[in-house]
């Protein structure tokens, strides 16, 4: 039996430690915050969508999939346009490898860090410093870092050859919504019958796209993500201190740029009683290499996030961490 260490409660870390708890080893999870905290007192890392092969990993790992209750995503609809103005192209499937799945991310920590505890393993809360990291190194025979940013991930050497840009590409904000219909009914000009996630890509200006969520506590809901061109008309939404004004600048965009949902996403409103259901920030597309060192050389293993930061148009920050773990 091996003493694993794992520092950080994202997706990645909570699924490799559920898994390897399983698997008989000794598990350590390092978290910066309590369970309930996780839950209650943080923004969402973003929309975390899954697909369904992925899912099958944290099957296989016991963690709770919420397919019995989740809102699946079942297809792919794409508007898409060169320039604002020009023809729109549209592109559309349903998933042949099984469903998707958007899951709040604070919920999915929540839960496996109380199977962690339930299952044996010790859940330390305690911000993990690079001194503290060395430490913690040499007290077990594997340690993994998924913290995806900060000084931790600092630690692992950026990949020069893989990593395209050395600043962001787009500038994001995402929010979560009710009041758009979520029994297949919601898009008519998409794929009707279907709860798809929905994208509008303009060559010119930047993206933006809306995925079927499972909220904390709303349940089935979809989250709205921009990601806006620097100085573009869609990069309206930098100085944003609330969800209610999020909620306002996405509006806008979608009445002006998507047109096509618009008479569906009127009506929307924020999720209820979460003002952490908002995010806004940008992010350099990095790959760093997989084994850092301490300052007295113990090794450390790269996961999720601390590996990859995808440039958000890729968007499966959350389906790499998955597979990583679910190896």
């Amino acid at each position: 039996m091996a003493e694993i260490a794992i520092i950080g409660a994202g997706q990645a870390g909570t699924l490799a430690a559920v898994g390897l708890m399983r698997a008989g080893h000794q598990v350590t999870l390092y978290s910066d915050r309590s369970a309930d905290s996780i839950l209650d007192e943080t923004h969402p890392t973003g929309t975390d969508f899954v697909f369904g092969d992925s899912v099958a990993y944290e099957r296989k790992h016991g963690v709770d999939t919420f397919e019995d209750r989740a809102l699946p995503a079942d297809g792919i609809h794409l508007y898409f346009s060169p320039k604002v103005g020009q023809e729109l192209v549209q592109v559309s499937g349903l998933l042949d490898e099984g469903k998707g799945y958007a899951v709040d991310v604070r919920l999915k920590s929540k839960l496996r860090l109380d199977q962690l505890a339930a299952g044996g393993a010790r859940v330390v809360i305690e911000e993990v410093s690079p001194g503290r990291v060395d430490e913690i190194a040499g007290m077990s025979d594997l340690t993994m870092v998924a913290t995806g940013k900060g000084s931790l991930a600092s630690m692992f050497e950026r990949d020069p050859v893989r990593s395209v840009y050395e600043t962001p590409q787009r500038y994001l904000g995402m929010v979560i919504v009710k009041s758009i219909p979520t029994d297949g009914s919601g898009f008519p000009n998409r794929l009707p019958g279907h709860t798809p996630v929905c994208f509008n890509f303009y060559g010119d200006i930047g993206e933006f796209f809306w995925v079927p969520y499972h909220h904390k506590t709303q349940g089935s809901c979809w989250n709205l993500v921009i990601e806006a061109k620097t100085g573009g008309p869609l990069d309206t939404f930098r100085d944003v201190t609330s969800a209610e004004q999020m909620l306002e600048a996405v509006r806008d965009i979608v009445s002006r740029y998507a047109r096509w949902d618009w008479e569906t996403m009127r009506e929307m409103e924020l999720v209820d009683d979460d003002p952490f259901c908002w995010l806004r920030g940008a992010v350099s597309p990095t790959v760093r290499k997989p084994v850092a060192h301490t300052e007295s050389g113990r090794a450390l293993w790269s996961l999720g996030d601390t590996s990859f930061a995808f440039d958000p148009i890729g968007g499966q920050g959350a389906g790499s961490g998955v597979r990583q773990a679910g190896y």
